[in-house]
């Protein structure tokens, strides 16, 4: 009898292990959209991170990242209707060329995809089949418009890449990036502010335990920049002095009758530090309020945490997302054995 048990729990061992699915021992890859360029950054097991591109989008990507609504429709080609999604897909992985059916959207939104995936696979040494996406919401959302959703979507598709969740709003991530340094933001009224060479943005969020409820939220866009970025962040163009005045006057508009009392404020953006944002706050905010503030130091302050989020995604045996056809044939990130070095 004890020799027919120990069979037994062999067997049904050796069928629960022949079950279980895979496990990926993989850095966690993110890329987030903000109206003028896109970030990636890397996550690594060890709890390292790496922030490796920052890239400028092409002026139809601007102007598709400042709306929240699809352009006029035109009319398809005949050939274009006969392409399924699917005949693309297999293009993508055969890496042929066929963007001649896609939108203007979707073509320039995948441009700056595939430079900053191109990135990406460069630092690691090889392709990568998954990634994150993080959006700047645009309106009064807390999330970011169904139509750049969409849109993001297909582009991120096109190239041969898989969420493993939908794209997510990008300040939401910038101001958890301070909430999982100090406690206190987890409940508590947050006002953030966007301070960026594109514009600026306020949301006014409630917390408990970490979820974000948004409260009321409004944002600003300049015209798109076409400087290259690393001169318009480092040399803030003569029209700065007529886009403080601007946020000034916004933002008491925006603050008058707000129902909640703000506990918390947090600066963010790649002009968060700008020297004269603080004492225009304190002109209209609490100065006890300002000079307690949150500051981000990075830019890929919420990127680098949407990588988290996406490593903490991958490494589940209950991932159920399925790579790109081909992708991980070419890859050598996604091994389920353990034993694998992770890259």
């Amino acid at each position: 009898m004890p020799l027919m048990r120990n069979l037994l729990l062999l067997t049904t061992a050796l069928g629960v292990a022949a079950w279980a699915p895979d496990r990926f021992y993989v850095p966690g890859v993110a890329f987030e959209l903000k109206p003028d360029y896109g970030l990636a950054s890397i996550y690594f097991a060890n709890g390292t991170s790496v922030p490796v591109a920052q890239i400028q989008g092409r002026p139809g990507y601007q102007a598709f990242m400042r709306r929240a609504t699809p352009p006029p429709a035109t009319s398809p080609s005949t050939l274009c209707s006969y392409l399924t999604p699917e005949l693309q897909i297999l293009a993508s992985t055969l890496r042929l060329q066929v963007d001649f059916c896609e939108s203007a959207d979707v073509s320039s939104t995948k441009a700056l995809l595939t430079s900053l995936k191109t990135a990406v696979e460069s630092y690691l040494g090889t392709n990568i089949c998954f990634a994150e996406l993080g959006l700047f919401e645009t309106g009064n959302y807390v999330d970011p418009p169904r139509y750049q959703v969409n849109i993001t979507k297909e582009a991120l598709r096109a190239i041969g890449l898989r969420q493993t969740q939908d794209p997510r709003s990008a300040s939401t991530y910038a101001v958890s990036a301070h909430m999982a340094v100090d406690g206190r933001l987890n409940d508590a009224v947050i006002f953030a502010v966007d301070y960026s060479v594109y514009g600026f943005s306020f949301g006014l969020y409630t917390t408990e335990e970490g979820i974000f409820e948004l409260v009321a939220r409004e944002q600003y866009h300049y015209a798109p920049t076409p400087a290259p970025l690393a001169n318009a962040v480092a040399n803030p163009d003569e029209d700065e002095p007529t886009h403080l005045a601007t946020l000034r006057t916004h933002l008491r508009d925006f603050l008058v009758d707000q129902p909640v009392q703000i506990e918390h404020l947090v600066l963010y953006g790649d002009r968060a530090q700008h020297a004269a944002l603080r004492p225009l706050l304190a002109s209209v905010l609490n100065a006890d309020l300002v000079r307690n503030a949150h500051i981000s130091r990075s830019v890929f302050a919420g990127t680098t945490l949407m990588a988290k989020s996406a490593y903490e995604s991958m490494d589940t045996p209950d991932l159920r997302v399925d790579a790109a056809f081909g992708c991980r044939w070419r890859s050598k990130l996604y091994r389920p054995d353990p034993d694998q070095k992770e890259l």
